[in-house]
Formats: C-alpha cells, structure tokens, sequence
C-alpha cells in the first residue's frame, strides 16, 4: 500500500504534518531559555585573601607562598598566577584543557579548607569563578518619593524585598550593601595619646572577640584624619563593645565612639535627584532569565502605583530583548517584503510565489524544534542569525520551484508526476550539497575555541544551521507535493520568462560565449574584476584594519564624581540634585530612561541609563554630551571636566579601547607586552637593561619601557602642634607640595623644549626640595607663605618602600614591559626574545624566561586557531564537494569567487572610511557560505551539461557551457536577491544592539553577495572550462 501511495499521493497528510510541526514550533519557542548574550563561563578560578597588617613581602610568605605550594597539588591545575600587596594577594587558577572549572573550584575549596592552619588566623578567603549567568536579569533604582527615611527603610525590608523573592525563578533579592550587624570603631587620637595606646593594639583586642570581618582605615573628618576600625560582629552589639577593656587601666569606651550603622549608611543613592536604593534581582541557573525580569517588572510597577515611589530600571534582560527584536523583525519584515516582491516578478506566478515564501515560517518552526532539542538559549545573536537565515531559507525552494517551472507539462497526471520528479533530481543533488557546504563552514568553530569571535559565531549559526536543514525538508519534500497538488486539476505549460528576463539571459550568454571563445580577454576582465578591488584597498588602506575585539555597550554612561577636599555628604547630594535639573530637559535627546548618582563611600558617581537601542549615541558620546550640560563647581566637579581642563579627552569612567595598532609616519607600528620572568626578583632588574640594550639594536624598534627603577625615597611629614593650631591642615598641606614640586612631562616642542604641567611627577623629590618649600595655612591663605621646615618635621624611614606589587606565575617572578615594534618585525623580534638561550646570549642571569602577555599571547592563539578553523572548514567543504562529484574540477570552480567576494568587502569597508569591525568579520563567515551556494547551482548545471572529460575548444562546447550557465541565471540572480533584499534593512539602519552595529554585518552580506553574484555568473564557468581543458591536456591520452 504504501508503495502505491507515496508522499506526491498523500498531500493532505503532509499539509498536515506541516501544520502540526509550524504548531509545535510555536509552542517550544516560549520554552527556550532566553539571555541577553551568549552564556560564559570563565575559565578560571579566582581567589583573593587578605590579611589585617603587612608590607607586601610579608603577604607573600605568609600567604602568598604556602597557597601556591597547595595549589600546585590540586589536580586539574595547570599554572598560578599571582598579585601580592601588602595586606592582600590575588591568584588566579587557570585548568587544564581537559578539566572541569567547577571541579577544580571545589578541590580548591576542600584543599584551603582542609590546611587552614597554615595561614594567618585572621585571613579572610574569598575563592570563586564567573560566568555571565551570575549578573542580575534586572535591577531597579528605586526613588523614596514622599516617604520618610525610616518609613521608605521599612517599605524595601517588608513589602518590595519579600514580593520580588516570591517570584518563581528568583533565587535573591538584595538592595545596597545592608548588614546590621557592622560596627564602626572611631579612635580618638587625643585619648590615645593620653592613654599612651596605638591604634593597633586596639585593633588587637578588637580581634580577640572573633568579628567576621575586621578592617582599619582613615576617616577625614574636617580636614583632620582620624583611625576607624570597621567590624561586624554577629554576637553582641555596640552595648557590649563599651565594656570591652583594651589595657589594665582603659575600657574602650574611655578612647573611642562606636556607632551601629548599615553598611550603605556613608552612601546615599539619589534616583532622579531623590534619595532612594538599588535593587538587584538574581535569577535560579534553570530559571528563564526573560520571564523572571519580565514578572519582576510587572510587580514592580504595580507597587510602585501603590505605594507611590519613583522607578528607573537600570538594566532588564526582557527590555533589551524586546528592543532588539522589534529592531531585528522591523528589518527582518522588510525584507521578507523585498524577497517576495523579488520572487514574484522573476517567477511572474501567484501562487508558486507563495509555495516559495512558505518555506520561511516552516524552515524556522523545524528549527526552534531543533534549537528546543538541544536546549539552546535565545539571545540577541541567535535572533541575527534567524534575520541573516531569513534571505538564505528561499533559496532552495526557488532552486526547486523554478525547475518545475520549466519541467514541461503533460496530460496524463502519471507522467506529469514522472516529469516533475525529474525536475526535481535535476537540481536534488546541488541543493543538498550547498546546504551541507554552508554547515560545514560554520562547524569547525563549535569545535575550535577561536577568541572573542567563537561565541557569536557560534550564536548565529546555530539558527542559520537548523534553518537551513529546515529548509532542505521543505525544499526536497514540501514544495514538490504542495507544487504538484496546486497544479493536479490541468496539465501544465511551462510558462514564458519575463521579457527583461530573456533580454538580460541573451546579453549573458552573448558575453559568455564571447569569453569562452576568446581567452585572452577572459584573462583580462578576470584581472579588471580582481585588479579594481585592489585598488580600491590601496587608495582606502583603513579597510584592511581588522579590530575583532567585541567591545559591547552596558548602554550606561558612567562619570565619576571628584571632590576637592573633604566635602560633606549633604553637599554632594546637593550638588547631584542640582545637575539633575541641569539634565532633565535634556534626558529625550540623550536616549536616557534616568539618572542615579550614588555618594559616597569610597566613590561617587553618577549614572545615566540609556535605551537599549541606539541610533548612534554610545556612552562615551553621551558622557561627553553629558559634561557639556552640567556646570561643574569649585568643590565637586566630574571627571571628565577635569579631564578637560588638563586637555585631555573626556571620558565616561569606562576604560578605553586600547588600539594594539597605531599609524605612524613609517607605517604601521605594534605594541608587544613583554612578561620577563626569573626565579629571583632581584635578577629581573638587571635582566631586563641587558634585553633593552639588545634590543635597541635590533631594526624595527621604536620605543621600550624604561628600566626598572630602584625604589623611590619614602618621606613622613608631621605638623607640630604649634602649626595646627595656626591652621595647617595635612591635606592641603599635601596638594601645595604637589603643586609647587611635582610634575608630569608632556611633550617636547619644535624647538626642543619640554612641556610638563602638574600635579603629577614620575621622579621622587629629594630632601633638599621640600625643606624648600613655602606654604600657606588654610585659614590664611592670603598671608605670607612660611617654610615647611619651621611648620612640620620631614623624616626618612630607615625602610626604603618600592613597587609594592609582587607578580609571579607558577612560583616565577614577573615584571612587564612594552616594546614598540614595525608590524613586519613583530615575529622576527618575538622569535628572538622567546629564544631559550636569550639569557646567555646578553649575559643576563641564568633562568630568565621571556613571553608575551595572557591578553597577547591568548590574541596569538585566537588568531591562530581563527585560521585553523577557516582552513578546516575550506577543506571540509572541497572534501565534501569531491565526494559528491568524484572531481577536484567542480570544487575549485566553485569557490574561484569567494576571493573576489572578500576582496569587494575590504574594498567597500576602506572607500567608506572604516575598519573591519567584529560584525563585519562575523558576516564575511557567513558570505563565504553563501557565495558557495550559488557557484554549487552552477557548477552542478555545468558538470550536467558538459563533463569536464569532454571539454574541448571547440564551438560547440563553449555553446553549451552558456546556454548550462544561461538556465542557471535566473536562480542564481533570485537567491542573490532575496538574500540581498534581506539583508539591505540592516545595512541601511543606524541602531546598535547593546553597542553592537548591526549596519555592519547588513552591509557586508549585501555588498559582498552583489559583487560575487557578478564574478559567479563569469567567473565560475571560465574556471570550470579552463581547469577541464587543463586537466584534459595532462592526460597521457590526450598529450599523445
């Protein structure tokens, strides 16, 4: 039975089939988990320790040492890199290849635990890794609004607090750094002095009651610092503390004043210029982070209505999402309508026009079945790869629906069934074969860990890859039913093609015919079609610049908040409301949903959040924007105004791009990072004058480090009693030694002169320069300045204190240096440099080891590893191609045009005035596949026609490579532009996805597939004639 009834014979069944697939798509595709980005974890472990006391010598034997002793017995641990200060030390655990993170961060755990007493007893461990699943889906910025204080306090404890926790996915809802249980210890010097105690010693009883945390600093209370000691103390409180004696004569009580306060109580929160709090929502790891921002939201405003507080959401996964994918679907509808119109007015037919469109909503339900399958998540990446799918989904239904087309009819529906199936065949094997070339140029890289660019390539050809096999079922299966069913009632007549179509067929075959007869003006137009691009790069040379690093957009403008001197809290709150109503007529055409200042504390700052979606304004431009709006004051001013006044750029307190390549007068120059390691320190000074020495006389150097200074002289300078009694100050004392003697060298000028300006020096003063010295008091700053040396007493400690960073790496000591090189020299000089006999060979001490930075050396493997992927997915698919055509002919032939495809991209990015960004990069990946695609169609109609074993000069196989190459024409300019049609809405847009131009990868899809198409259409078939004439000359038959 079922050989009488096969699919052609069943097409209510497969309609239905096809329903209930479209059906289960959707229903899977508010399962799959959703993110902003594609999920990280790091790959390494990280640990911090700290002690109370200690130069950075004494952390490294006390901590430093025994912990890498311990570590290097764990298994799974590869190397150990370490930073020690003093009080602290920094390790960071990199696994070997074949471990697990969270395996080894457990065996660290049980190991530290384990040998406890090795440390100090008052260390504090802090041991852990990261993954981008540990950031909140969404936070708030909540503003108190008419509440009191306490009542606002109450509000956040008992209502907002609890009603985020409750919702299902949440695993915590926290606001600021609240702990009542801390403690704050104020010394009194006075009392001290009088009592005869050190700070210390009292810190030392402190400690004998067992405080989770215990910490000491200084408080600058109007202009005079005093010691406090911060504690948290889970048994007792400030009652029990007042009684606590610190000597046999003295109780605390009798030298300090001890205050119960939150640890956010020095740090206040203005939301929109009102005092308020910071809430955090944290996600369980199975809970879909868009359903628990989304809900979080809802409740939130729903409470906010009630209790009538103010509400900004700094950051929220299920906004960002929205945002990105009304962007993406706008484009993505556009140009759905593009493809379709291009599809009907080539196939000038109602309904096979929508049989072709129908295989967009299936394709994409077969693969949100598949990404449910296995489990993948959906995020802004995964979306672009369904948008860049979306022209590439009709190819192979156009493939197939226009074979039909042209099959020719038949009366009797038996034969018209045969034929139809032979149309089909006829192009069964190119679409299969360009489908799994496509996959195996995006597989090498779930495999190949390639750097920054392995994540978003792997993100948007997952999509691609499921839509694609999608697409061939629809292709292969779907649309030869649906095609025969629409057309069972009549026999069919092949239809005329448009009279523009003919007209451009004969023109092409005109010209190819000419081509193919004359190969001496073939050579010459190939050279004009690879020629021009080249030119075209070098008069626009800024094309070939390639920045693959992915520099994303927090859409946050971040501004630090600088004070001179000691300023009161209430005036820097008062300072950030009045910026506020600086910036609130402003907040619409700055894109920003609202502004938090936090004040206080270690640093202030001020926020402003930005919309997900950008039309060209990134944070650094809006903190610029930013600066020029708000008036700084003579007390508290931004950053970026400094920044300003000293002629330096402004910026908003995110780090900026470092750029690995300058221009330069003699071209293009690189910065190598250089890591000299020795087992000794003491050997890494001495070793590194002998490697600049050789250095400097290498060609291609420009510019070193210098060398690795002695330690700068140390001064203590106290003011005797008479001169704070008179109005000296320690710290304005401090900024007038900086003003009247340091400085910062800027540059020389023309005639040789150096340019320096304050307040920074890089050389230590002597003794002879600050006794100097003239100052003012700060309560008579218009007197007559009198002699540091009659106000305060200069002393040099008998310890000399240097460079209190101590970097080591696998028990080796390390110090870094840069080296400016020629980019032509950067190999030669690092092969030198790395040599194992570098030491001996410029007499440094024995053991010296020379290698590059983890950034540098992990953007050489990156790198390294891009190309091995890119090699790797180029010979897959020549093996692929072989294979299916038993011929090393048909595979070169079809890739001869992705040379010329990548070459108009370069060509396109350097005449348009920029650099490669990562968008463009990740684009060209998926240009190479698509550009195959069409050489496979046409290649496979040629091989059909002509065998390559028959190619000969004569007329009569040059006439039917053009009219092969003709048939093939119409496809071939259908799928280009549906894909182009595709991809034109995102070329032509101005928005940015969380920094991301997504300009950049429609232009470089659109522009690369026009220029290609043109080189397929002329230079596949004149590769495919050459190199089978070539191959049939070298036969011995043939040479005979």
């Amino acid at each position: 039975m079922l050989a009488r009834h096969p699919l052609y014979d069943r097409p209510i069944a497969v309609m239905a089939i096809l329903v209930a697939v479209m059906v289960l798509g959707g229903l899977l595709l508010p399962r799959l988990p959703v993110d902003i980005w594609p999920s990280f974890q790091s790959q390494a472990v990280f640990i911090r320790a700290s002690v109370d006391r200690g130069t950075a010598e004494e952390t490294l034997e006390q901590v430093t040492r025994p912990m890498e002793g311990l570590l290097r017995g764990v298994a799974g641990v590869e190397t150990i890199t370490s930073l020690t200060r003093p009080h602290w030390t920094r390790l960071v655990v990199s696994p070997t290849a074949d471990a697990d993170t969270r395996q080894v961060l457990s065996s660290i755990n049980d190991t530290l635990a384990a040998q406890r007493h090795l440390f100090p007893d008052e260390m504090q461990l802090r041991v852990g890794t990261w993954s981008n699943e540990d950031t909140p889906p969404i936070a708030f910025a909540i503003g108190s609004g008419n509440h009191h204080p306490h009542a606002f306090h109450i509000l956040l404890e008992e209502v907002i607090i609890p009603e985020l926790a409750s919702i299902e996915g949440v695993a915590a809802a926290t606001y600021g750094d609240e702990d009542p249980a801390r403690l704050d210890v104020i010394l009194d010097r006075h009392r001290l002095q009088a009592a005869d105690l050190s700070p210390h010693q009292v810190a030392q009883q402190l400690s004998t009651l067992q405080p989770t945390s215990l910490a000491m600093q200084l408080r600058n209370e109007t202009g005079v610092r005093e010691q406090m000691v911060h504690m948290r103390l889970n048994q007792g409180g400030a009652d029990s503390l007042r009684n606590l004696r610190v000597d046999r004569r003295h109780q605390l009580d009798d030298v300090a004043q001890i205050v119960a306060q939150s640890a956010g109580a020095d740090r206040v929160v203005l939301v929109n210029g009102i005092p308020g709090a910071l809430v955090s929502v944290f996600r369980s790891p199975e809970a879909n982070g868009y359903r628990v921002s989304a809900e979080a939201e809802r409740r939130m405003q729903h409470l906010a209505a009630i209790h009538d507080f103010d509400l900004v959401i700094p950051t929220a996964t299920h906004r960002t999402i929205n945002a990105a994918g009304g962007e993406l679907l706008s484009s993505g509808l556009w140009g759905g309508a593009f493809a379709a119109l291009f599809v009907m007015l080539f196939l000038r037919r109602f309904r096979l026009t929508m049989l072709v469109c129908l295989a967009i909503p299936a394709s994409f339900a077969l693969a949100v079945i598949g990404l449910a399958s296995i489990q993948a998540p959906i995020n802004i990446f995964t979306m672009v790869g369904f948008l860049l799918a979306l022209g590439m989904l009709v190819d192979n239904s156009v493939v197939v629906g226009e074979s039909l087309s042209r099959a020719p009819g038949a009366a009797d529906p038996r034969e018209r069934v045969r034929l139809q199936r032979r149309a089909v065949q006829q192009v069964a094997m190119a679409i299969v074969l360009s489908t799994l070339t496509t996959i195996a140029i995006i597989a090498p890289f779930q495999f190949l860990d390639a750097g920054p660019l392995s994540r978003p390539i792997n993100a948007i050809g997952v999509p691609i890859v499921w839509s694609l096999l999608g697409s061939l079922c629809v292709a292969l299966i779907l649309t030869p039913i649906c095609y025969a069913w629409l057309h069972r009632r009549h026999s069919h007549t092949p239809q005329q093609r448009p009279r523009w179509l003919r007209a451009l067929e004969c023109s092409y075959a005109r010209i190819l015919h000419f081509l193919l007869r004359q190969p001496a003006i073939a050579v010459l137009v190939l050279a004009l079609l690879v020629l021009i691009p080249i030119a075209l790069v070098r008069q626009h040379p800024a094309g070939l610049n390639m920045d693959a690093s992915l520099d994303t957009d927090e859409r946050r403008a971040v501004l630090p908040i600088v004070q001179r001197g000691w300023v009161p809290q209430e005036r820097l709150s008062e300072v950030a409301q009045e910026w506020y109503a600086q910036l609130q007529p402003h907040l619409q055409d700055l894109g920003a949903t609202g502004v938090v200042a936090e004040i206080g504390g270690r640093r202030s700052e001020m926020h402003i959040y930005l919309q997900p979606v950008d039309d060209g304004l990134d944070s650094d431009m809006v903190a610029d924007m930013v600066a020029d709006i708000i008036q700084p004051h003579l007390d508290v001013a931004l950053q970026a105004h400094l920044d300003r006044a000293r002629g330096e750029a402004a910026s908003s307190g995110r780090q900026q791009r470092w750029r690995r390549r300058t221009a330069s007068a003699d071209g293009e120059r690189l910065h190598l990072s250089l890591v000299l390691s020795h087992p000794h320190a003491d050997a890494l000074p001495e070793s590194w004058q002998r490697l600049r020495a050789f250095l400097e006389e290498q060609p291609g150097t420009h510019w070193m480090s210098g060398p690795i200074e002695d330690p700068e002289p140390h001064y203590e300078l106290a003011l005797t009693r008479e001169a704070m009694a008179s109005g000296f100050r320690p710290q304005p004392t401090h900024w007038q030694i900086n003003r009247l003697i340091g400085h910062r060298h800027i540059t020389d000028l023309p005639d040789g002169t150096p340019l320096s300006m304050g307040p920074r020096r890089w050389a230590a003063p002597t003794m002879a320069e600050l006794e100097a010295i003239h100052i003012r008091a700060q309560d008579h700053s218009d007197g007559a300045p009198t002699s540091i040396k009659t106000v305060a007493a200069i002393t040099q400690p008998s310890t000399i204190v240097g460079d209190d960073r101590i970097r080591r790496r696998d028990g080796m000591s390390e110090h870094q240096v840069r080296v400016v090189v020629d980019a032509d020299r950067r190999n030669d000089i690092l092969a030198l440099v790395r040599d194992p006999g570098i030491g001996a060979r410029i007499g440094a001490p024995d053991g010296l080891q020379v290698s590059l930075t983890w950034w540098q050396q992990r953007g050489d493997d990156s790198r390294r590893t891009m190309l091995v992927a890119i090699a790797l997915a180029i010979t897959t698919v020549l093996l692929i191609m072989a294979l299916f055509y038993e011929s090393i002919i048909a595979p070169f032939a079809a890739l001869a045009s992705v040379p010329l495809a990548l070459l108009s991209v370069i060509a396109w990015a350097g005449y348009s005035g920029g650099e490669m960004g990562v968008m463009a990069l990740i684009g060209c990946f998926f240009l190479v596949g698509i550009v195959v695609n069409n050489g496979i169609v046409l290649v496979d109609r040629l091989r059909r026609t002509v065998a390559p074993t028959r190619c000969d000069h004569s007329p009569r196989v040059a006439a039917a490579l053009t009219a092969a190459a003709r048939r093939r024409l119409a496809p071939i300019l259908l799928t280009s532009a549906t894909t182009i049609a595709a991809a034109v809405p995102m070329a032509l847009g101005s928005a940015r996805l969380a920094g991301l131009p997504i300009a950049e990868l429609g232009a470089t899809i659109a522009v690369g597939l026009a220029g290609a198409t043109v080189c397929t259409l002329f230079v596949v078939p004149l590769t495919y004639y050459w190199l089978a004439r070539l191959r049939r000359g070298l036969q011995p038959g043939e040479l005979s």
